[in-house]
């Protein structure tokens, strides 16, 4: 029975999946189910809410996913429940009426302890719920395939139609699920398969690009940064997660090769931890580079890494950017992440470097027995990647 989750690695979540669904299940027939749901699948949807709780990278597709949705159903209202951590980025969509936002205990930013995580979305619940309610959404799709489910919350909301994977836990409380499997596409396909399964369009994924908000011309923002367009190269050396980051020597000597090359540098990154890489990694340089670190908001990010000409980097919410904006880029994977689900999305110019292992993809690197050997990835392969890159680039 507890395989049904195939997506809740720890066996005690399991369990209280499990025990929580039994549950659910006993009250739903007890109580029945409500008279609205049953009837919903003939009213043609108006509103529409989407969930996905998860980081920037995550949300980032769902944003292109609702740019799609919004251009095949002109007349449809978005709504979009997320972590307020990723409020800067969906406030530049125009694509998205309502957000929403719930900090679930399970998925943390910043240093609060569990205890606290766990009282402050509890009390933050009810109000949640509550403006939830107040939209008086159609239908409502969890995009997030693993654990913490929003089937309760879109129970709660009184929302008629709700919609999600199988994978996570209440399920019984969805009026339509779609059975999770392992397959070999992309994250954002996944999320794209549940609005199929409601009779929902998002032709034209692949290639459209959302029209985001940006304050500041591009030009304005190379100008500060003393960029030129198409002339540096951006690094993106670091991520929040240090066991997916490669060796700083390495980086060392990759900039030192690009620098040789006369190449302009430009990195970026955010937080001290970054900061200090980045600081460590230019030191050894002697050449024309800059440090944009703590520099950028996200919007003048996505107008920096569009205008490069290349990006190089590890697994991050920057390499996202730039497979939306088709810039040539190289980038360096984790052995922990499902590649066709986390690799750069339909960017012909892109280039991925990983390490082809048995033990991967593993889903949890902290739990590393191999002393995160998939990360011990050539200095000559990088190059060599970058090299090709740089020819495509060059006749295109």
């Amino acid at each position: 029975m507890l395989l049904q989750y195939p997506t809740v690695h720890y066996r005690l979540l399991r369990w209280y999946l499990f025990i929580k669904d039994i549950f659910f299940l006993c009250c739903i027939k007890l109580v029945g189910e409500r008279k609205t749901d049953q009837a919903a699948s003939t009213v043609t949807p108006k509103r529409v809410l989407l969930r996905n709780p998860a980081a920037l990278g995550d949300i980032f597709y769902t944003l292109r996913l609702a740019a799609a949705l919004k251009r095949n159903h002109k007349n449809l209202e978005i709504g979009l429940l997320v972590g307020s951590w990723t409020k800067q980025l969906v406030q530049l969509s125009p694509d998205i009426d309502y957000i929403h936002f719930e900090d679930h205990w399970l998925l943390p930013r910043g240093n609060k302890g569990l205890l606290v995580r766990v009282w402050d979305w509890f009390k933050a619940r009810p109000h949640v719920v509550q403006k939830i309610r107040a939209k008086h959404y159609d239908i409502a799709f969890d995009l997030f395939y693993r654990f913490p489910s929003g089937a309760f919350l879109f129970w709660q909301a009184q929302i008629p139609r709700r919609i999600g994977y199988d994978s996570n836990g209440g399920t019984c409380l969805l009026t339509q699920s779609v059975h999770y499997e392992l397959l070999r596409q992309h994250n954002v396909e996944y999320q794209a398969a549940l609005l199929k399964a409601a009779g929902f369009s998002s032709d034209g994924l692949e290639t459209i690009i959302p029209d985001f908000l940006f304050e500041r011309d591009d030009e304005d923002v190379l100008a500060c940064c003393h960029l030129t367009k198409q002339e540096y190269i951006v690094l993106h050396i670091g991520t929040s997660a240090p066991t997916r980051e490669w060796s700083r020597e390495r980086w060392i000597a990759l900039a030192q090769f690009l620098e040789d090359k006369g190449l302009q540098l430009c990195f970026t990154g955010k937080g001290k931890r970054e900061a200090q890489l980045i600081t460590y990694v230019t030191r050894h340089l002697k050449g024309k580079f800059c440090s944009l670190c703590d520099g950028l908001d996200i919007a003048e990010l996505f107008q920096v890494i569009r205008n490069a000409r290349m990006l190089i980097g590890v697994e991050s919410f920057a390499g996202h950017i730039a497979a939306l904006y088709q810039v040539p880029q190289v980038s360096i994977m984790h052995g922990a992440s499902n590649q066709y689900h986390w690799q750069p999305y339909h960017n012909a110019n892109s280039k991925v470097i990983r390490r082809a292992l048995d033990c991967a993809p593993c889903y949890a690197p902290r739990n590393c027995q191999n002393g995160n050997v998939c990360m011990d990835i050539s200095l000559e392969d990088v190059i060599e990647a970058v090299e090709s890159v740089l020819r495509n680039e060059a006749a295109r």
